[in-house]
């Protein structure tokens, strides 16, 4: 499987997001992302942004927002908990 780089633009997204929250970037599978007690709650995976979140979040987001599907990082391989954030919401903060 061949993994796209992640777009500079959308790295800087969430890096200047989360500037101000107390949290640890790491690079995972060369990809950004960002953890809370050692536990990864965002990060860039490809062209993807992804959340992670309680499961009353995620059914709020996924009931107000029908382009925000699980995040799969490996087809049929959903991650319990997180969700793929499409570009068309991000780009609007």
């Amino acid at each position: 499987m061949e993994w796209k780089k992640a777009p500079e633009e959308l790295v800087q997204f969430l890096a200047e997001k989360m500037r101000d929250v107390n949290c640890e970037y790491r690079k995972m599978f060369g990809y950004p992302a960002y953890f809370v007690n050692g536990n990864m709650f965002a990060g860039i995976h490809g062209e993807t942004l992804f959340l992670r979140l309680s499961d009353s979040d995620l059914g709020k987001i996924m009931g107000e927002y029908s382009a925000v599907t699980f995040f799969e990082p490996m087809p049929g391989r959903p991650m319990k908990g997180y969700v793929a954030i499409p570009k068309t919401l991000y780009s609007k903060s």
